[in-house]
C-alpha cells in the first residue's frame, strides 16, 4: 500500500465528518469549530475549518495498520491569527501516544517529538495570514535514524534526522488535524483543503506527491446498466447526484442479489494532468440484515468490481476504495480515462 487516504472535503456535510474520518470532536459552539465551510476552499469549493484554543476541535484518521513512515500533504490557510503561543494544529500518534506534533507560533511551524516534549526545531519561513500554502510533511519514527521534513510549496524548509521515537513502538497509526486543548485564549483559525496521506511502500505514490488537487465528481446521467429502484420520480442518477448527501430523501435500493447501477460522472474539467489515483465513495446502509455491496468501475470498455464490504447496522456509512491504477488497463489513470468512466455499485448479498 502507498496512498492511504485523500479528501477534497467537498462531498459531505459537517454532521457527516465522523463517517468519512475515524473521529471528530468539537468543544464549544460559539466558533463552530471542527466544521466544513462551503466556498472557503482553494478552488471555491469546501474546506475543513478548525481553531486551536477556546472551543477547539479536531478530526483524526485511523490508518488501520502501523506505519514507520508517513507523508502527509494538504493546503493550509491561516484565516485568522490569535493571541496564543503554541497553537497545535497537526499530530501523528500510535494508539493515543503522540509521536510527532506540530504547532504554529509567531507564524512559524514548530516541530516536536512526542506530546510537545522535545523540540526538534522551527521552520524559518513564516506563514502569512490569509493566503494558501501547500505544506507536506515527512514523518519517520525511529530511535536513531528518524526523519522529519517540512516542504512549503515544493521547497524543503526544514529537515531533521535523529531520534524521533517516543515510547517503545516505532510506528504511527493515526493522523490528526487540530487538537482538543480548550484553553482560555484567542485561537488561530485554520482552513485545510486537498489532503493526502501515503506511506513509503509500493512502487508509486510513496513519497512527496507535490501540490495536488482532490476533486469530487458526482453522477450526471444514467450509465449502461440501471437495475436498482429509485425512491421517487426521476432517474436513478438523480437520486444520488447531491454534493451533500440527503439521507433518505432520495436514494436507490434493491433486494435482488447481483443487481447493479452504473452512472456517467462529471468530467474533471481540465485539459491535461497527471492523475495519481481514483477513489470510489459509496454512501449506503442496510434495511435488511447481512447485506453487502461493492463498488463498480466501467473503464476502457470493461466493468471492474471492487472489494465487497458488509454493511453494518441501519445507519449510513461511507465505503471507500482507492485505485492507484486504472484497474482494467493496469496503467496510470489519464484525464480521458476519468472523463469517460462510469461508476456504480452492486448488491452482492
Amino acid at each position: 500500500m502507498s496512498l492511504l487516504f485523500f479528501d477534497s472535503f467537498d462531498h459531505y456535510a459537517r454532521n457527516d465528518i465522523g463517517l468519512k474520518w475515524s473521529f471528530r470532536s468539537t468543544l464549544g459552539v460559539a466558533t463552530n469549530n471542527s466544521s466544513l465551510y462551503a466556498g472557503a476552499g482553494r478552488n471555491g469549493t469546501t474546506a475543513f475549518r478548525f481553531a486551536t484554543a477556546t472551543g477547539s476541535g479536531h478530526i483524526a484518521k485511523d490508518l488501520g495498520a502501523d506505519k514507520g513512515t508517513l507523508y502527509v500533504g494538504y493546503a493550509l490557510k491561516i484565516a485568522e491569527y490569535g493571541g496564543m503561543i503554541r497553537n497545535d494544529f497537526f499530530e501523528l500518534s500510535h494508539n493515543n501516544v503522540i509521536k510527532i506534533s506540530y504547532e504554529i507560533s509567531g507564524g512559524q511551524i514548530g516541530i516536536w517529538m512526542g506530546n510537545f516534549a522535545t523540540n526538534l526545531g522551527y521552520v524559518a519561513r513564516a506563514l502569512n495570514q490569509g493566503r494558501w500554502y501547500y505544506i507536506e510533511f515527512l514523518n519517520s519514527v525511529h530511535s536513531s535514524t528518524g526523519q522529519v521534513q517540512v516542504r512549503i510549496d515544493g521547497v524543503t524548509e526544514f529537515s531533521f534526522t535523529g531520534n524521533t521515537q517516543v515510547g517503545t513502538v516505532a510506528a504511527m497509526n493515526r493522523v490528526s488535524l487540530g487538537r482538543q486543548v480548550n484553553l482560555i485564549a484567542l485561537p488561530n483559525i485554520f482552513l485545510i483543503d486537498d489532503l493526502y496521506i501515503c506511506d513509503d511502500q509500493g512502487t508509486r505514490n510513496n513519497n512527496f506527491l507535490g501540490d495536488v488537487r482532490v476533486m469530487a465528481l458526482m453522477p450526471n446521467s444514467d450509465g449502461d446498466t440501471i437495475q436498482w429502484d429509485p425512491s421517487t420520480t426521476g432517474n436513478n442518477w438523480q437520486m444520488v447526484d447531491e454534493t451533500i448527501p440527503d439521507s433518505d430523501r432520495t436514494y436507490n435500493s434493491t433486494s435482488v442479489t447481483a443487481e447493479i447501477d452504473t452512472f456517467h460522472m462529471a468530467n474533471l474539467g481540465i485539459g491535461s494532468a497527471y492523475v495519481l489515483a481514483a477513489q470510489t465513495v459509496l454512501m449506503a446502509r442496510q434495511d435488511d440484515p447481512s447485506r453487502s455491496v461493492r463498488p463498480l468501475l466501467t473503464t476502457n470498455g470493461s466493468l471492474y468490481a471492487g472489494a465487497t464490504v458488509a454493511l453494518a447496522g441501519s445507519q449510513y456509512a461511507f465505503i471507500q476504495e482507492i485505485f492507484e491504477l486504472n484497474p482494467v488497463t493496469a496503467t496510470s489513470w489519464t484525464v480521458a480515462d476519468v472523463d469517460s468512466h462510469q461508476a456504480g455499485y452492486e448488491l452482492v448479498a
